[in-house]
């Protein structure tokens, strides 16, 4: 077995037990014989805090590392399994509120939120009155301020095929919690709202 000083595999505690040495040198040569056990005690002190407080940012490291792998881990999931995204606005006021559909686009390289295409053509605003036929609960906050756009994420509460359960899926790890219910086609539906979509930005046209 090869011998290895004390603190050698940490120079910082090393140099805390050099200096407490030297200290109780210079208290002995004084004839205060009483203060080695003081320095020596004082050093052990100080290099316990370091090394806790060492592993303690390691600690943090670990779960920051942690916390990068577990969002990209969501933000893979929630590309793979898209929920229906509807944007509501109102364009200006005194104009009553309008939604178009978005969906998860790659066309230009990285994934980004832009209008669902529909029939070869980005999706178009609508009217959000249409929407007050569809029982949400609770009710539907429309937005207010102009420009301001919300995000309502929303898939079948009973899904029929692979498609309807991949969205539910989405919905349900892709953000952090359910705002409610709603009828559509006599089907429950789960929505949640968010001011800002998750993991991928908004198309640079949209902004």
């Amino acid at each position: 077995m090869t011998w290895r000083p004390i603190g050698s595999q940490n120079p910082m505690l090393s140099r805390l037990l050099t200096s407490a040495l030297l200290l109780s040198l210079g208290s002995f040569s004084g004839g205060c014989l009483a203060a080695i056990p003081l320095a020596v005690s004082a050093a052990k002190a100080v290099g316990s805090s370091v090394l806790n407080a060492a592993a303690e940012h390691q600690a943090a490291k670990g779960e920051k590392k942690e916390d990068f792998v577990d969002e990209k881990e969501r933000c893979d999931n929630l590309e793979q399994d898209q929920p229906a995204v509807i944007e509501l606005r109102t364009a200006q006021e005194g104009q009553p509120p309008e939604w178009r559909e978005l969906s998860l686009n790659s066309a230009t390289g990285d994934p980004v939120w832009a209008p669902a295409m529909d029939m070869g053509n980005p999706s178009t605003w609508r009217p959000a009155q249409n929407l007050g036929n569809m029982k949400f609960t609770p009710p539907l906050a429309m937005p207010e301020k102009p420009g301001k756009s919300e995000y309502v994420v929303y898939a079948a509460a009973e899904p029929k095929d692979a498609l309807e359960q991949d969205q539910l899926t989405g919905l349900s790890t892709g953000f952090a919690s359910k705002t409610g219910t709603f009828q559509w086609h006599d089907r429950p539906y789960e929505y949640a709202t968010v001011e800002k979509l998750p993991c991928f930005p908004i198309a640079q046209a949209m902004k």
